[in-house]
C-alpha cells in the first residue's frame, strides 16, 4: 500500500482510497490502482454525464429510434425495435456508455418509459397491422422488477405506461 502526499487530511485521504478501490472494482483486472488525477477527472466525467443524460431526459432530447426487424424467410417486415439514441455536446453517444451511467443513475426506468410511449405513438401512427406485427422495448436488467429498491414502483408504473400505449394506439 502507497502512503498518501504528506499534508492531505485524514478524511480526503479516505476518500481517495474509497475512489482507487471503486476504479480497481470496475476495471476487474485484480491488479493494485494507486489514486492519481484521472481518477478524479474520471468521476468527475462521469457525473458531469450523468448530469447532462438527467437534463437530456428532462428536455426530451433523448430520441428513440426504430430499427425494422425482417423475417428472413419472407422478406417482410416483422416489427421493429426501439433503440434509445443520445447526441451529447454536438456527439453521438454510445449507448454502450450512456447505458450503464442511466444505470448508475437510476434513470433507465425513465428511458425505458420514454421507448414505451413512444412505440405506442408508431402503433398509432402505422394503424392496424395486417399480420401480426410487434414493436420491441428493452428495458434493462437491473430495472426489471426483479427486487430492490423502487421495484414495486417500477412494475406498476411500467403495466400502467404499457396499457396506456396499447389503449392509445386503438389495438386494445
Amino acid at each position: 500500500m502507497r502512503r498518501s502526499e504528506p499534508g492531505v487530511p485524514g478524511p480526503q485521504v479516505c476518500d481517495q482510497a474509497h475512489a482507487a478501490v471503486s476504479l480497481a472494482a470496475a476495471e476487474g483486472r485484480g491488479e493494485p490502482v494507486s489514486f492519481d488525477a484521472r481518477i478524479v477527472k474520471g468521476a468527475r466525467d462521469r457525473i458531469e454525464m450523468m448530469a447532462a443524460l438527467r437534463d437530456a431526459l428532462d428536455a426530451d432530447e433523448i430520441n428513440i429510434v426504430f430499427q425494422p426487424i425482417i423475417e428472413l424467410s419472407s422478406g417482410a417486415r416483422a416489427g421493429y425495435e426501439a433503440l434509445a439514441r443520445w447526441d451529447w455536446n454536438g456527439m453521438a453517444v454510445s449507448p454502450a456508455e450512456f447505458i450503464p451511467l442511466a444505470e448508475q443513475a437510476g434513470l433507465t426506468f425513465d428511458i425505458f418509459g420514454l421507448g414505451i410511449r413512444r412505440a405506442g405513438e408508431l402503433a398509432k401512427k402505422l394503424g392496424p397491422a395486417p399480420e401480426p406485427f410487434y414493436i420491441s422495448v428493452n428495458l434493462s436488467a437491473c430495472e426489471s422488477g426483479a427486487g430492490g429498491p423502487g421495484a414495486e414502483r417500477r412494475q406498476s408504473s411500467g403495466a400502467v405506461g404499457i396499457a396506456a400505449c396499447l389503449a392509445a394506439s386503438g389495438d386494445h
